[in-house]
């Protein structure tokens, strides 16, 4: 059974492939969504966000967009758990690591259908592990108080 508490941050710039995204992952039993078309966007949203987001889903010519600066945007924004960059069927979990917790990505070659949603998100409703901080502590470095 889903949890639909669960928060999705949904990136791309076509939206006919948002809007299915969006179709597959209610159906699904997520309605928690933020569709979004750009990684401007993106940032602004992570920028002032006050809660985490349980799964970013974004295109890989967005990612692309952000060249090697990526992989550092995410690791500053603690508030996404998970990622899912999606290119062109087969899905693959990709392991990030985080001192607090453990964040999977996952890679489809494809715009994901619901298969594929349904694969990721049986790992990212999966039972949670410690808590990160939150994101207005995501960038504190060194002694943190608060």
């Amino acid at each position: 059974m889903s949890n639909p508490r669960l928060r999705i941050v949904l990136v791309d710039t076509d939206p006919g492939r948002r809007m299915s995204i969006e179709k597959d992952l209610g159906s699904l039993g997520y309605h928690r969504i933020v569709p979004v078309s750009s990684l401007p966007e993106l940032i602004a949203l992570l920028d002032n966000a006050l809660d985490v987001f349980d799964l970013l889903v974004i295109n890989a010519e967005t990612v692309g967009d952000a060249g090697t600066g990526f992989n550092q945007l995410m690791d500053e924004y603690s508030c996404v758990r998970h990622s899912l960059i999606y290119q062109g069927s087969v899905l693959q979990m990709l392991p990030f690591t985080n001192i607090r917790f453990k964040r999977y990505g996952f890679l489809a070659s494809g715009v994901p259908d619901r298969s594929n949603l349904e694969h990721v998100m049986s790992r990212v409703d999966a039972p949670l592990q410690p808590i990160r901080p939150s994101c207005e502590q995501r960038r504190c470095e060194g002694d943190c108080r608060g």
